[in-house]
């Protein structure tokens, strides 16, 4: 891992939301046997969504799980906030250097979503870097591919759905975030890329220069402040025989 490395968001569990679920159901159904059962089992659905004893892949299936989950009780019950006023709690993955982690309560879905996807992303990136290191380079390159596509659906559809900007969840920090996971898909094709034509000692080179880049993407998302992640806006540059990354400052 890298000294900078990204890390899920965490969240506390909401007895409130599962309330609101079972009372709708009920109505719904007409059935509080039924009801009871569908909101405990969504319930637990979510307290293993949250919980971050477990290992990566088993944390990731259970998000993606839960996310799905919540879709389609979206086709069953109201979520809205004039109907379903539960406050959604969410920590912030991360904090200017110095200060501790903020937490965001919003009486919206779409903030449980925003960060739901947040952390699929993230441990799809981590699943990657692990693929990286047992050099399944194919598997590593589709791990940051899916984890830099929701990153961009977040910024460009989800995060429009909220009033609510955070040090994590801001247009700015998810697009370092993306061209950093952008930088690691490039990094896998340029690892195959080099073995395949035994340039070995040039392709070192650049992959070393890669990696200081990818860091350097995800220190400044992580440590910058949000009035700085404003000047900061990333490039990315082509050439006839290798990609490299470029930092521009706003003026």
């Amino acid at each position: 891992m890298t000294l900078y490395e990204l890390q899920p968001k965490k969240s506390e569990n909401i007895s409130d939301f599962f309330d609101y679920i079972y009372e709708s159901l009920k109505n719904k159904f007409n059935n509080e046997e039924l009801a009871s059962q569908m909101a405990v089992e969504f319930g637990k659905l979510r307290e293993t969504a949250i919980n971050y004893k477990l290992c990566g892949s088993a944390l990731l299936d259970n998000l993606k799980c839960y996310h799905d989950q919540l879709v389609l009780l979206g086709g069953k019950i109201r979520f809205s906030p004039e109907n379903c006023n539960v406050s959604f709690k969410w920590f912030c993955s991360y904090s200017p250097r110095g200060s501790d982690k903020e937490v965001y309560e919003l009486c919206n879905i779409d903030w449980e979503f925003a960060n739901v996807l947040f952390n699929i992303a993230i441990l799809t990136y981590l699943k990657g870097k692990k693929e990286s290191q047992k050099k399944q380079r194919e598997e590593a390159k589709k791990c940051f591919q899916e984890a830099a596509g929701i990153i961009l659906f977040l910024k460009d559809h989800q995060l429009k759905k909220i009033n609510r900007r955070t040090n994590d969840l801001n247009d700015h920090a998810l697009e370092l975030i993306f061209n950093s996971f952008v930088g690691y898909v490039q990094l896998e094709v340029a690892k195959k890329s080099m073995r395949r034509k035994s340039k070995r000692q040039a392709g070192s080179k650049f992959i070393r220069r890669r990696e200081k880049t990818v860091q350097y993407f995800q220190y400044h998302a992580k440590c910058k402040t949000t009035v700085s992640l404003l000047r900061l806006t990333v490039q990315i540059l082509r050439s006839d025989e290798q990609l490299s990354y470029g930092l521009a400052r706003r003026g």
